[in-house]
């Protein structure tokens, strides 16, 4: 007879494997018999910890514990497998950055748990998880604590069911620099619930983290029952089988008959590509995307039971489609003269289309090519006084297929000089969407002029202008920013759309932060390469030059030249997604 009395918990401990990921350790019964099939369980609990300098930040740690489906009362079960991953909250990593030399972290973590055996018995067992050195994002900081180790359960005497508890967490790390030196830290004096420090390990060059965890959780990491004679579902699902594969340019679609499991249930299906998995299912179909055209893949699926057994049907090898032969040659372009004088002749186009894409146009002067461009205007020169000439462009694909030739004759004893020009002050305001958000107050002048044909070309200007921002979400920065044009504004104005595309040099003259505290800047203070300014106004005509207004987005490159701190600075501004609109002002 099973004892009923308060069920035994002896020798609880931890074995530390020290690496995340281990295999998964089959359970055995103590006596001889069956292999029983073990099972993974995984939480998340969030937490609130206490780091040096950076005061509280979120911490979010996933545990994953690995043991036996089933506990045969009576029997020393096997240890479990106890895994975790802890991610700090999005403002930790970028607060690293601000360590200077801070080039990895090292340490331990430490769990609290508790083992509730069947009948009520709680047995407290600390888990230490050794963190591997790890290094850090230069720019955004980015890391996450690892490890993992094995939780000894004992004998339980009492049928029912033994769980496993998060009671509370802590960290003790270690701070270096790029050539291994420790970095001490100003230590903290108190932990995250007010109460006066106790440095741990006695090693100044250490920090201990304190944690709480966030309250109203469910903390159980896992649970497993206990039973007398655990039933083992030794046996596998069946095979998949029926596998057929229906293939495009750049995706397979897979389908197959269902497999069972008579002692288990069926719960997914894994589909393996040259035998690496890409995904896992519930149903019996999938579809592998992302494929090259006319290539042979091999695929494979998995039947998965509840218990974790699978069993992989026959391969199969399907080959996806090639790509469709180009035979259509793209739309002829309508070609007028937007300008003559006595020796040239602008001409420009509009767009042809193509059911793949046009790449370019070939403009001839008669038969002799005299030009090729990806855009839809061209210049062309050398011509003598008071003659005439045929244009011809012809549009391209990528396939080589050639549009029929749009022509215009062109007569250069006839100047054509008519244009209108839009001439404005504008004002607004540029966003950035980087690390370092807000707005930046932009004033400056546009001077275009626009071409019968609806070519655009000219100039914006926009004036040096300085914009309160806050960087990191939390500190003040007063940064001054230059907008220096490379070449002309183009641009097009059709049925009052005005759109127009600028490249420019901007420049990060200032940054201070809170306003007084110099970080960076200077005229040498700039980004990398040439901002795009791509922007587009409806309503636009002689009488209101930007009608309702330009606006777009664009990107900034990372910075270079501004000094000692261009490495603190630069991710700052670097990125996309930010946004420009100008309208016109007095």
């Amino acid at each position: 007879m099973i004892s009923r009395s308060l069920g035994r918990f002896a020798g609880a401990g931890l074995l530390v494997s020290g690496a995340l990921g281990m295999a998964v350790i089959p359970a055995t019964s103590a006596s001889a018999g069956p292999v029983i099939v073990t099972k993974t369980q995984t939480t998340t609990v969030d937490a609130q910890c206490k780091y040096p300098i950076l005061g509280v930040e979120p911490l979010s740690v996933r545990v994953a514990l690995t043991g036996p489906s089933v506990i045969e009362a009576g029997s020393a079960s096997e240890p479990l497998s106890v895994e975790i991953v802890a991610t700090p909250g999005a403002d930790f990593g970028p607060g690293l950055v601000l360590i200077d030399e801070l080039a990895s972290l090292e340490g331990s973590v430490s769990l609290a748990t508790s083992v509730i055996a069947p009948g009520g018995g709680v047995t407290a067992a600390k888990v230490p998880v050794t963190i591997a050195p790890k290094p850090i994002d230069p720019i955004t900081g980015t890391t996450e604590f690892t490890g993992g180790g094995r939780l000894a359960l004992g004998t339980f005497d009492e049928t029912g069911t033994v769980s496993i508890r998060l009671d509370g967490l802590a960290m003790n790390l270690l701070a270096r620099d790029r050539f291994g030196d420790p970095i001490l830290l100003p230590p903290v004096t108190r932990d995250i619930n007010g109460v006066l420090v106790v440095d741990t390990d006695s090693d100044s060059s250490t920090f201990d983290v304190s944690c709480r965890i966030e309250p109203y959780q469910d903390t159980t990491l896992a649970s497993f029952p206990i039973e007398l004679e655990p039933v083992c579902n030794c046996g596998p699902p069946s095979r998949p089988t029926n596998l057929v594969g229906t293939p495009s340019q750049t995706s397979v679609a897979l389908s197959w008959s269902a497999s069972t499991d008579p002692d288990g249930i069926v719960v997914g299906y894994n589909v393996y590509r040259d035998g690496v998995k890409v995904t896992t299912v519930t149903g019996t179909t999938a579809v592998v995307a992302g494929l090259t055209p006319d290539t042979s893949y091999e695929f494979k699926v998995e039947s998965i039971d509840d218990d974790g057994g699978t069993y992989a049907s026959a391969p199969i090898r399907v080959t996806t489609d090639s790509e469709p032969i180009d035979t259509m040659a793209p739309s002829a372009p309508a070609v007028t003269a937007a300008r003559t004088t006595s020796t040239t002749a602008q001409l420009s186009w509009t767009a042809s289309t193509d059911d793949i894409g046009v790449v370019g146009y070939d403009v001839y002067r008669g038969d002799v090519l005299v030009a090729t461009t990806s855009g839809l205007t061209a210049t062309i020169a050398g011509l003598s006084v008071g003659a005439e000439y045929t244009f011809k462009v012809v549009a391209k694909d990528a396939a080589g297929n050639r549009s029929t030739p749009g022509t215009v004759v062109v007569d250069t004893g006839v100047v054509i000089e008519t244009w209108v020009d839009l001439v404005t002050n504008m004002s607004g305001t540029a966003s950035l969407k980087t690390m370092v958000k807000g707005s930046i107050p932009l004033r400056g002048t546009a001077v275009l002029r626009a071409w019968p044909a609806g070519f655009v070309s000219g100039e914006l200007r926009i004036n040096d202008s300085v914009g309160r921002l806050t960087a990191l979400g939390f500190l003040p920065v007063t940064a001054k920013f230059g907008f220096v044009p490379s070449g002309q504004t183009t641009g097009s104005l059709q049925d009052g759309v005005l759109q127009t595309s600028s490249l420019m040099r901007i420049k990060v003259k200032e940054v201070k932060l809170f306003g007084a505290i110099p970080l960076a800047g200077g005229n040498t203070c700039q980004t990398k390469q040439l901002t795009r300014l791509n922007l587009r106004a409806s309503g636009a005509s002689a009488q209101a030059p930007l009608g309702t207004g330009l606006s777009g987005t664009f990107e900034m490159s990372d910075l270079n030249g501004c000094g000692a701190l261009n490495g603190l600075v630069s991710p700052w501004t670097a990125g996309g997604g930010n946004t420009i609109t100008l309208k016109a002002s007095a």
